[in-house]
């Protein structure tokens, strides 16, 4: 049966580790405690390209957006292309940096720090070195896209179907090559 446990990584982690849960859906820095522990082990190794393209169908997707409403991009476009360039930059930043620099920004930050409260600064690096490949450029993948509306069709999670023109406005990010 399914198990509402929230979004408190800890509590996560503690359902898995503790046996109150089988197995749990994860994103980081929970997996890296999960694996680094011992308590437990990924079924797909998301991560590996290889893996992502067998379970998701492409070797990338569009699961993450910085999103706002129609009615914004038109009353603020201003501050949508600060916002979309703050963006962009912060991946610049993170492609361009080691996972060393990056463990030292997150963890030199007490909110940051927060999410990695437990790990220690080696973990949090080899984190960092795992899923860093991920980060693109900031630009909307239509492929992307594509592969995440066919889950979500598939899964049942939407009615019908919607085009990407539709669900994205590239004008600020642009749409990936």
């Amino acid at each position: 049966s399914l198990v509402n446990l929230g979004g408190d990584t800890a509590v996560i982690y503690t359902a898995l580790q503790s046996g109150k849960v089988d197995a749990i859906s994860s994103w980081e820095p929970i997996t890296s405690r999960v694996i680094e522990t011992g308590a437990g082990f990924p079924l797909v190794s998301i991560w590996d390209a290889a893996q992502h393209k067998e379970w998701v169908g492409s070797d990338h997707a569009l699961g993450f957006a910085l999103m706002t409403r129609e009615d914004v991009i038109q009353a603020k476009p201003d501050l949508v292309k600060r916002m979309v360039t703050a963006h962009k930059r912060a991946l610049d930043f993170i492609r361009s940096s080691t996972a060393d620099t990056l463990a030292g920004v997150i963890l030199g930050n007490p909110k940051a720090a927060e999410q990695f409260q437990g790990l220690d600064r080696s973990t949090v690096v080899k984190l960092i070195d795992r899923i860093k490949s991920g980060y693109g450029t900031g630009c909307l993948s239509k492929s992307g896209f594509d592969v995440e509306m066919n889950l979500a069709v598939t899964y049942q999670l939407v009615k019908q179907p919607i085009t990407f023109a539709d669900f994205a406005d590239t004008q600020f990010a642009g749409e990936c090559p």
